[in-house]
């Protein structure tokens, strides 16, 4: 059942939404960007063994996101069809990261192995409660096809907020370099890392359901639960019918492949590729708070003005050219030497620029998952937001464990050692791991911009979708008027 019109959305109510999106910015730089460093160097498993269990754990946890979405576009409580579920994860989620970062020292290396695919499981999954809920929120806090961009790039500058001061901080505070040993191999950093972590991420949780809990009345009522499960089968087939949806589908699988791999060696680029420090890797990690702040003043004017398909196609080439190029020019000799000033200022000036790109590409992509919501109703005749979303989440979460594999293997098939310390890996290496990082995410990145320009809902389409469905709510009104 339809709710009614939303209360048009007070900047304290925006806050609260996007500070939710500190807690998966935690999570998610916490996997992509530390995991796999973790518990190869600091842990002492095989890069290709984290690897294997990232992506056991990915695609095992990938399976309950259109599960997820479904239950919460179904659910009839107190609290209606969402926040039941925001509140019931906020507990178990900071519990099970915190374990992520502090396993038992008596594992071996086999139990190792399985105690990291358990855990990144539990994790995985129990912020899958938490996500999709509030990802599908935003489709029912506001209709408006600028409004919803404005939001949810909001909630993308605090979820890269949320990852990038955690991280930072990390590097900057927490990892220590003990007994002579890198910063980079401290088990104990990692730890206290995961209990701040764990604390930062339920802080944020509560915040989000607290903030946006005066909406319920307004949100759309969970219509009747399918009699049976072909017949459910049926109402998602009917709700994820649509070539824009597919276009947006693909054009996940191949950017999140990109990221799994750009993220999961990014410090290994910064350690060894460029020699920075761990003081530099830290001011390099922080400067995406600046790319997220340039994020607001890029995205939604951009997406104003071109349209959101053809905002999101823009960005996603530059940020491409950025992410690529200096590694390309490295291997072709055109770029300074390591531990030169220029190089640093170099890395700074793209990185900053780069991010800020992918920040607002991101959310111009979420928004048009946004604008799906109306097409399938007019389809379907029931909102199905939770559903919807979790075909973004799920092809995040399944297509990122490809990425790190990807990553893993390339580590593996270069032979790079395990613990070794920036500036004893030899030259050759670490021409090799930028000859395998550069083509790798080309393709991948090149062939989510080629599905992106098939997305075909535009400013046009998305209001005559929201005047076909008043005229729809009208007629039927009108038919249940009194008779006489």
């Amino acid at each position: 059942m339809a709710g009614t019109l939303p209360p048009k959305l007070s900047l304290p109510t925006k806050l609260a939404y996007a500070l939710g999106g500190v807690a998966y910015g935690i999570k998610g730089n916490g996997f992509s960007y530390f995991l796999m460093f973790c518990y190869a160097q600091a842990f002492g498993l095989p890069p290709e063994q984290v690897g294997l269990a990232l992506l056991l754990a990915f695609m095992f946890d990938a399976f309950s996101d259109p599960l997820v979405g479904y239950l919460s576009d179904n659910t009839r409580s107190f609290l209606g069809r969402r926040h039941i579920y925001m509140y019931g994860a906020i507990l178990p989620v900071g519990f099970v990261y915190y374990l992520l970062w502090n396993p038992p020292d008596t594992l071996g290396q086999g139990g190792l192995f399985w105690y990291l695919v358990l855990i990144a499981v539990g994790v995985r999954l129990l912020i899958t409660f938490y996500e999709v809920p509030c990802t599908a929120l935003s489709a029912e806090l506001t209709r408006d096809y600028d409004e919803r961009t404005n939001l949810l790039t909001l909630r993308a500058v605090f979820v890269y907020f949320g990852g990038v001061v955690m991280a930072a901080s990390t590097l900057a505070f927490i990892l220590q370099e003990r007994d002579g040993a890198s910063a980079f191999t401290d088990a104990e950093g990692f730890g206290t890392y995961g209990l701040i972590g764990a604390l930062a991420i339920m802080a944020s949780m509560l915040v989000c359901s607290l903030g946006t809990q005066r909406f319920i009345p307004h949100l759309t009522k969970a219509d009747s639960v399918p009699k049976s499960f072909l017949a459910g089968l049926g109402e998602v087939a009917q709700t994820l019918k649509s070539p824009s949806l597919a276009a947006l589908f693909a054009s996940q699988l191949a950017g999140y492949a990109a990221f799994g791999v750009s993220t999961s060696l990014i410090y290994y680029l910064l350690g060894y590729f460029w020699g920075f420090s761990s003081l530099q890797s830290s001011i390099l990690t922080a400067s995406v708070l600046v790319s997220a702040v340039l994020a607001l003043f890029i995205g939604p004017p951009l997406s104003r003005r071109l349209g959101k398909r053809a905002a999101a196609f823009s960005l996603g080439v530059l940020a491409l050219i950025l992410a690529v190029g200096p590694v390309t020019l490295r291997l072709l000799g055109l770029m300074p030497e390591n531990g030169s000033p220029a190089l640093f200022g170099i890395m700074l000036t793209t990185t900053t620029i780069d991010y800020a790109c992918v920040i607002a590409m991101n959310a111009t992509v979420s928004a048009m998952f946004s604008d799906l919501v109306e097409e399938a109703e007019l389809r379907s005749g029931k909102r199905s937001e939770g559903l919807l979303f979790s075909v973004m989440t799920f092809t995040r979460k399944s297509v990122e464990g490809i990425g790190v594999l990807s990553a893993s293997l390339i580590l593996a098939l270069i032979s790079f050692p395990e613990g070794a310390d920036p500036g004893e890996v030899d030259a050759a290496t670490i021409f090799r791991l930028g000859a395998l990082y550069a083509p790798a995410v080309f393709i991948f990145w090149a062939l989510m911009l080629v599905f992106i320009s098939r997305y075909r809902i535009s400013r046009a389409d998305h209001e005559a979708n929201l005047a076909s469905l008043a005229a729809r709510a009208a007629a039927e009104q009108e038919d249940a008027g009194p008779h006489y």
